[in-house]
């Protein structure tokens, strides 16, 4: 009995070892991937959220005071890095990113130990190469903390699935997931459908048990009621203003001779725009065409693992209820509003990929899967990653300035963050400039309207410095090969010049503005 003890024990210890080296090897890869991909603040919707955080770091208690605030999941932890690593676009997004490799390394755990350790290395592989998890993963939007809050509890619901013990603490933990995720959007609704749909069916566990969840989900959001009751003296106060902000969002606004819309979709229709937003995007790749191929894959093939087979089906069939909830509650078809989706078919398309295609058709499944990968990896890099470069120059260039810069209101705004990070918000300003001043002309953030007459240059200023972005290698590819006069206009300036460089003057007497 003692030596089969020690044999048992010896595959058990290796087993671990291979676990943890899996985990590992995945978590280098994702941060491989995230430092190529970095973006950081832009001043985009993460301003929404950064404005909460510095609300809550500035005072105790804070009452948000639009939609994003709202959002504590992603304020708090950004306040909290605020007070432990000063204020910067890095301590920005470390919530974020905690988020991501904590989703990260409960997929490699899972996949790991529900199918095996190059099925959970290639799922990592297939979401890193995807824009909407490595690029955004280093911006403080909310698409990564959701998508966190709502997998991780979905993770743990199927855990209960197999396994009695522990339920109760699964389970609640599942619930408090899911009321996080509720709490920072709304669109984790798709969850609670799915886990309704679930409980109808009785999948998986009795379905008194299924309450056990609702008891966990109702604990934040009840904490959270109770504190906008005291503070605010109205427990729906979150939700009065929310749906108050959401009223006023209007729908995509088409550009006329535009390829994409103002928010970089294709644009043909309002039924299709949805699905265009993930077909036609260099965001999510080709992962949403294998949607079919890995549908039909698994579904056919009875020779797989009954437990893994269902698991990927179950997560095609959540991606594609996520997609439909999404679509139907949101107006601008971001692609990352489909996060949660792309997850999902990235997970089923590993499956497929590892444990069904490539034991009967290894070249074609190395192939299809080097494709989907690079197509994805060139998305990354066709990404404008420096989106606020304006912004930026104005904040290196009024930290070393003696005196103020001024530069539009958007400009301002958008570097607003980079400012008070390098202290030197007094240093710049929104303000029309006076003839004498200093003034970054921004082409980037100021039109051709009337409005914008006194942020535009007039004949009489004087150049004191351009400053250039530095040009993507295939743009330099294009313009010496003369290709970019094939080019659509819209896709042109993003391979090749995706910011207009900026131009520090010296203001004269003369304004560009005419009476």
């Amino acid at each position: 009995m003692a030596m089969k003890a020690e044999a048992e024990k010896g595959p058990l210890a290796r087993r671990k070892l291979d676990h943890r080296l899996v985990v590992v090897i995945g978590l280098a890869l994702a941060g491989l991937m995230v430092s190529l991909a970095w973006v950081g603040w832009i001043g985009s919707d993460d301003a929404r959220h950064i404005s909460g955080a510095l609300g809550w770091y500035e005072q105790f208690p804070y009452l948000p005071q639009h939609h994003g605030e709202f959002r504590h999941f992603i304020a708090l932890p950004a306040a909290l890095s605020f007070a432990l690593f000063g204020i910067s676009d890095v301590s920005a997004v470390l919530p974020i990113l905690v988020y991501f490799f904590a989703l990260i390394a409960v997929t490699l755990h899972e996949m790991n130990r529900r199918v095996d350790g190059a099925t959970a290395l290639l799922s990592v592989v297939l979401l890193v190469s995807l824009s909407i998890f490595a690029v955004r993963a280093t911006v403080a939007y909310s698409d990564i903390a959701e998508a966190a809050f709502v997998l991780i509890s979905l993770w743990c619901f199927l855990r209960c699935c197999e396994r009695p013990e522990g339920r109760v603490a699964w389970l609640l933990l599942a619930g408090v997931l899911a009321g996080a995720g509720w709490l920072t959007r709304e669109t984790t609704a798709a969850l609670l459908l799915f886990y309704g749909l679930l409980f109808l069916a009785g999948f998986g566990m009795p379905r008194r048990l299924y309450w056990i969840m609702a008891i966990g989900f109702f604990i934040p959001v009840f904490a959270d009621a109770l504190y906008f009751w005291i503070v605010a003296g109205s427990p729906l106060h979150r939700y009065t203003e929310i749906f108050l902000a959401r009223s006023g969002f209007s729908g995509m606004r088409p550009q006329a001779g535009e390829l994409f819309n103002d928010i970089g979709n294709v644009q043909l229709h309002p039924l299709f725009d949805p699905l265009l937003a993930l077909l036609v995007n260099h965001e999510v790749g080709l992962i949403f065409y294998l949607t079919p191929l890995v549908a039909w894959g698994l579904w056919k093939d009875k020779q797989l693992s009954p437990s893994v087979r269902s698991l990927g089906l179950l997560l095609l069939g959540f991606a594609v209820l996520w997609f439909l909830v999404t679509s139907f509650a949101v107006t601008r078809y971001h692609p990352r509003y489909f996060t949660v989706s792309g997850y999902a078919v990235a997970l089923a398309a590993a499956i497929w990929f590892a444990r069904s295609l490539y034991p009967r058709r290894p070249r074609i499944c190395l192939g299809l899967a080097a494709l989907v990968m690079a197509v994805g990896t060139a998305g990354i890099y066709l990404e404008n990653r420096n989106p606020i470069f304006g912004a930026r120059t104005l904040s290196q260039l009024a930290a070393a300035s003696e005196t103020a810069i001024h530069s539009d209101p958007e400009t301002y705004r958008r570097g607003h963050l980079l400012l008070l990070g390098e202290g030197a918000l007094s240093q710049a300003s929104p303000k029309a400039p006076d003839p004498g001043a200093l003034f970054l002309y921004n082409p980037n953030r100021v039109s051709n309207k009337p409005d914008h007459c006194a942020f535009r240059p007039a004949n009489d200023w004087d150049v004191i410095e351009i400053v250039r972005e530095d040009p993507k290698l295939i743009g330099l590819v294009v313009r010496g090969l003369g290709l970019e006069g094939l080019l659509h206009p819209s896709i042109g300036r993003r391979l090749l010049q995706p910011n207009a460089p900026v131009t520090l003057y010296r203001v004269g007497e003369e304004s560009a503005c005419r009476d």
